[in-house]
């Protein structure tokens, strides 16, 4: 739920108690909203940043610049009376302005490291199941994302999200044990090229 709802209305949050127990959504951050209004990001639904051009105008952006790169990307005005948010970027039909009060969100460190690299390992997992593979989500905790199983063949899978590609080696280095066959999937926008992953070998490749 985390992944998939980085922010919820209050009354929604309200039927979750073990969410509202751990307190894990807060009030909307005063850099993620303007005149009382917030928009979600078309590709991880939560709040944009919003970058103020006055007192009637801001411009409105994915916090990932990987998404504002792909068109996350709005200019919010008021004209004749109420807010309207227009594209200002590749995504041609604009999300829907809601109203800060209301509404709850997670932290941007939750959003950084839960919400993207959740919603990598979601796209990774429904693409292996077409192919007819069988996928467990963490299957060990946090010592990677997927399994992936097919014929017999066991691939273990860790989704990276960070842009330093050095500081994904470096780490890796340091377990080289647990590091071994590992297959890491990383956004392909690092490249700037279409689609959403690339993966790479760690190792020997299973099969």
């Amino acid at each position: 739920m985390l992944v998939t709802t980085p922010v919820m209305a209050r009354r929604a949050l309200a039927r979750h108690a073990y969410l509202v127990d751990l307190g894990v959504y807060t009030a909307i951050s005063p850099m993620q909203q303007f005149a009382g209004w917030w928009a979600p990001c078309p590709f991880c639904k939560w709040t944009m940043r919003a970058v103020p051009k006055g007192r009637h105008a801001a411009d409105l952006l994915c916090e990932d610049l990987r998404h504002a790169k792909r068109g996350a990307r709005f200019e919010m005005s008021l004209r004749d009376g109420p807010w309207w948010l227009d594209p200002a970027g590749a995504i041609r039909t604009a999300p829907e302005l809601r109203p800060v009060e209301g509404h709850v969100a997670l932290s941007y460190g939750l959003w950084q490291w839960i919400v993207l690299p959740g919603l990598l390992e979601i796209e990774l997992k429904e693409r292996a199941e077409e192919a007819g593979a069988n996928v467990r989500l963490g299957p060990y905790g946090d010592s990677y994302d997927l399994q992936i199983t097919k014929r017999g063949a066991v691939w273990r899978v860790d989704v990276k999200t960070w842009a330093d590609p050095q500081g994904i080696a470096e780490r890796m280095r340091e377990d080289p044990d647990g590091c071994s066959g590992l297959i890491v999937a990383f956004p392909n926008t690092w490249a700037d090229t279409p689609g959403s992953l690339r993966v790479c070998w760690a190792g020997t490749a299973p099969g």
